[in-house]
């Protein structure tokens, strides 16, 4: 993977990790790390379930960026 490549990954994962705040908060409930996941891991269902296995890469690294950085948000 070339610098590129992953310049386009982190910047997919961040859009994925924005959707997801604003799922949330458009349904009312408090933004944090046990919320984002629950959120994430729904999302990273459904893509499994369609059988969209990029989109289930892009979610699963989105996740572990989310348990990488818990606690320094």
């Amino acid at each position: 993977m070339n610098t590129s490549d992953e310049l386009r990954m982190a910047v997919e994962c961040g859009d994925i990790i924005g959707k997801a705040v604003r799922r949330i908060y458009i349904r009312g409930y408090e933004i944090n790390h046990d919320t984002l996941k629950e959120c994430l891991s729904g999302r990273l269902q459904e893509a499994q379930n369609e059988g969209y296995a990029p989109l289930s890469s892009l979610v699963v690294s989105a996740l572990n960026n989310l348990n990488r950085n818990k606690g320094n948000i």
